[in-house]
């Protein structure tokens, strides 16, 4: 029996030896848990931290966001008035360009109108100088005709009287 409580008194050093082994172990593993929920913890503040950060850029994101694509609207509408007032531009040079070619045809003609009037007036004015030298010569002529009658009325005039 001796033998027996040697070994149980064995065991139970072992037992104790292990219990100590263990309740060492568990206080490691307590404070492995307490420095890790407190890394955790570090951990989780900044990431909640990095987290509200991140939401309030993607606030400030968004924001800009929707301010770009509202810029863009209206330099796309902007485009569109400019592309229409283009058109509008060019439709009115076409036009132009029809009147400046009607406008030249018509200075054309009328150039040639000019030409065919001042050759006209030079031709009157030719045929009233030629017509004022016939009259003048018809007028000598009438007025050479009314000396001689008066004179040979003058003359028959005395005739009679003497």
């Amino acid at each position: 029996m001796d033998k027996l409580l040697k070994e149980n008194d064995q065991f139970n050093l072992q037992i104790s030896a292990l219990r100590q082994e263990l309740e060492t172990t568990r206080k490691a593993y307590e404070q492995q848990c307490s420095q890790m929920e407190s890394q955790t913890m570090v951990a989780t503040r900044g990431l909640e931290s990095r987290l509200k950060e991140l939401e309030q850029e993607g606030k400030v994101v968004n924001t800009a966001k929707n301010a770009l694509e509202e810029r863009v609207k209206e330099l796309e509408q902007m485009g569109k008035e400019a592309h229409s007032a283009k058109n509008a531009l060019e439709e009115k040079m076409k036009q132009l360009q029809q009147m400046e070619k009607e406008t030249k045809t018509a200075n054309t003609s009328l150039e040639g109108k000019i030409q065919e009037l001042e050759q006209n007036l030079v031709m009157w004015k030719t045929k009233v100088r030629e017509m004022e030298k016939k009259s003048e010569s018809n007028h000598q002529r009438w007025s050479q005709k009314e000396l001689s009658y008066k004179s040979f009325i003058d003359n028959q005039s005395q005739a009679l009287l003497v």
